[in-house]
């Protein structure tokens, strides 16, 4: 199988098409896909809606709906943060132990970081900070946070 590497690619500026002979990597790889679309979405979503936690002549119910696509926006993150620690932490064994099979086999297996446990594990801290930031500017008139229940981390 072959990807092209997505954060590397915008570091370096490079973004060749790497082969990995393993299931494992096309699993990585289709799932770090996944988690940046939910990232990706999740930021389109806040970014429509614009700045209405200042927007003093917003009425209750208008408030209330962009709270709930506020909401949604912040269990999309949850969801891409789950996503990135599961990669890290469930299918870079695989990939570990496939890769160093290939190796030995004499064939070509790079190791881009972007299937790397410290960067996967730092996308997932990332979104759940965002998802917080997000969770705290949905606050009812009484001060009570309304999105309690959409990350579980």
């Amino acid at each position: 199988f072959s990807w092209r590497t997505t954060l590397s690619s915008t570091l370096f500026h490079n973004s060749p098409r790497l082969s990995f002979p393993s299931l494992d990597a096309e699993v990585g790889f289709t799932l770090l896909t996944y988690g940046f679309a939910l990232s990706n979405l999740a930021r389109a979503v806040v970014v429509s809606l614009g700045t209405y936690e200042i927007e003093r002549g917003l009425s209750d119910a208008d408030r209330r709906a962009k709270d709930d696509r506020l909401g949604f926006a912040v269990t999309l993150l949850c969801k891409a943060a789950g996503v990135f620690e599961y990669i890290a932490k469930e299918v870079l064994s695989g990939w570990d132990a496939a890769r160093e099979r290939a190796l030995a086999a004499g064939l070509s297996c790079p190791h881009p970081p972007d299937l790397s446990r410290e960067v996967l594990i730092g996308l997932s801290k990332c979104a759940n900070l965002t998802g917080l930031h997000n969770c705290l500017l949905i606050v009812t008139q009484d001060g009570a946070c309304r999105c309690a229940e959409s990350c579980d981390s």
